[in-house]
């Protein structure tokens, strides 16, 4: 299995489509009620596209977008 390219790709909007389902996964796994879950990963999405300026793009997305939902 080849690895991974260490320098993501893709705009921002692609990134954090892409991430999508890890937040919602995160969520979970930090004890947000299911009936609450899709309101808090839309709320992180669009606090992390409000302050989509202050993202590295040489970084990773999924942990700057998990730091959103909390």
């Amino acid at each position: 299995m080849p690895l991974a390219d260490p320098t993501p790709t893709g705009s921002i909007a692609e990134r954090l489509e892409a991430a999508r389902a890890a937040l919602r996964a995160y969520v979970a796994r930090i004890g947000v009620p299911p009936h609450d879950r899709d309101d808090v990963v839309q709320e992180a999405m669009a606090r992390a596209w409000r302050s989509r300026e202050s993202f590295d793009q040489v970084r990773a997305v999924e942990p700057w977008l998990k730091t959103t939902a909390l």
